[in-house]
């Protein structure tokens, strides 16, 4: 990845995410991450990646993606406003290991 590639948290917002999924008996059971953002690898995937053995739950990978950008869409509506919104096909994908922690892990992963 190159060095000035900034990672940046898709996390939901807590007041946000409170705001979303108040209908919920308990707005903190709602999810953490945007729909779509997860990225789910079968059998055949994970043998292409050499990926003889299934991580741990929990545990973080680092992902590199080439992906083609094969939709995009804009909107506007007189109850939402704008959006915008777009759909990647990853075409290639590496799995590796989190880097070393020589800094912390917000240094290395979200550079400010």
């Amino acid at each position: 990845m190159p060095h000035d590639t900034k990672m940046v948290s898709m996390k939901i917002d807590p007041k946000e995410r409170e705001k979303r999924y108040a209908e919920m008996s308990q707005p903190s059971d709602g999810p953490a991450y945007p729909y779509g953002l997860c990225l789910r690898l079968d059998d055949e995937a994970m043998k292409k990646l050499g990926m003889e053995k299934l991580p741990t739950v929990g545990k973080q990978v680092l992902v590199y993606a080439l992906a083609d950008v094969v939709e995009v869409r804009e909107s506007e509506s007189v109850v939402g406003g704008s959006s915008q919104s777009m759909e990647l096909q990853i075409t290639d994908l590496a799995i590796l290991p989190p880097p070393k922690k020589e800094q912390s892990e917000e240094e290395t992963l979200y550079k400010a």
